[in-house]
């Protein structure tokens, strides 16, 4: 299927906001009703926990982090790396997005073409390697090594859950010769940054990498190499790619709609150099930012969820066995959850306390965190 997003939408505009329909041998439930939406993530969570497939295919490119853990296990590695997350530590992160943002700039020519997919890869790159490794621009062969196998991890992943069957990871694929080989290549860079911070006296870098090295599992123990490297490969998984495509939307957004892009030239030309960096001072440019992650949301569907038992949400009958979906895409795009859903329009966050929270996916309420 060329256009999986655009399929799912016209089903939606078409049948409403929670439509059921068979895909392969699959009958699957596709929600994008709010208040249903959060009984299926929050409020009856217990009922639908994540897709064994899709969780045992994830397993084996990125190991046990955080993005494939269960019910039981995901609070405690919640836990672990909430450290690197809390308020002092983002805003450590804050002075690393700036300074590689502004030196970014610097590069650039006058007059020049210039591919900004690339450049935003780049940096995204660049800012990624340095808050989760502490690598720096200098270490851009190693943060390269990482990205590249990365990416291949990444298009392997796409590459297992379109496959009608999948094969466990002890079995020789030629899928999974390619999956392991990759993140053999990212286990080793990592070890050998590993290797070089127990080796000397413990010092915290200000990355993801610091604060789990500091941390200790629900037992008190420190945490293993494995667990570690699980947890950095998960984080750059969900976080990198996704990154450098969010800012790829906002220079399409800014070159295509003049109006809203003059608004953002306005605050940003009025801040002073060595200011503190706070959305407090730039309301336009915090409303396009969500407006272009409401329209082009970095993660299109979240993944499957399952039923473990006949349940009801809102009065609609999903059987044990089905598979729920949730995505952004349409949820943010559907005319019942936002008033002209698909014209772009930033104004429409000025007045937030009217949009319901549970239409919002995470990507656009992190933005002020971020």
């Amino acid at each position: 299927m060329d256009d999986p997003a655009g399929f799912l939408m016209t089903l939606a505009d078409k049948f409403g906001d929670v439509l059921q329909f068979k895909l392969g041998p699959f009958k699957v439930t596709l929600i994008s009703n709010p208040s249903m939406i959060q009984e299926v993530l929050i409020g009856k969570v217990k009922q639908f926990p994540k897709s064994t497939r899709d969780t045992n295919i994830l397993s084996k490119a990125i190991g046990q982090g955080i993005v494939t853990a269960d019910q039981q296990t995901h609070k405690p590695l919640r836990k672990i790396a909430q450290p690197a997350f809390m308020h002092r530590r983002l805003q450590s992160y804050q002075g690393v997005f700036e300074q590689y943002a502004l030196e970014s700039v610097s590069d650039l020519n006058h007059g020049n073409t210039v591919d900004m997919a690339v450049e935003m890869e780049r940096l995204s790159l660049q800012i990624t390697c340095k808050t989760l490794f502490g690598l720096c621009k200098s270490e851009l062969k190693k943060a390269s090594a990482v990205s590249e196998a990365m990416n291949e991890l990444h298009h392997l992943l796409s590459k297992n859950f379109e496959a009608v069957v999948n094969f466990p990871a002890w079995f020789t694929s030629l899928l999974n010769v390619r999956v392991k080989r990759a993140r053999k290549i990212i286990d080793q860079i990592i070890d050998e940054i590993l290797l070089k911070r127990r080796n000397e006296p413990f010092q915290d870098h200000g990355d993801l990498l610091s604060s789990l090295l500091e941390a200790t599992d629900e037992t008190g123990n420190s945490l293993t190499n494995k667990n570690i490297k699980d947890h950095l490969v998960s984080y750059f998984i969900v976080g990198h790619e996704t990154t450098s495509n969010s800012l790829m939307w906002c220079w399409y957004c800014l070159a295509k709609y003049d109006a809203e892009a003059n608004k953002v030239y306005k605050e940003v030309i009025h801040h002073k150099n060595g200011e503190p960096l706070s959305f407090d001072k730039f309301p336009a440019t915090l409303a396009f930012i969500k407006e272009v992650l409401r329209l082009f949301p970095p993660v299109w569907l979240i993944g499957a969820r399952r039923a473990t038992e006949n349940t009801d949400i809102d009065g609609f009958k999903i059987n044990k066995g089905d598979k729920v979906f949730i995505s952004p895409f349409v949820v943010h795009r559907l005319k019942s959850n936002f008033n002209k859903a698909e014209h772009f329009n930033p104004s429409r966050w000025e007045n937030e306390p009217d949009i319901k929270k549970a239409v919002i996916s995470p990507s656009v309420r992190a933005t002020e965190t971020v």
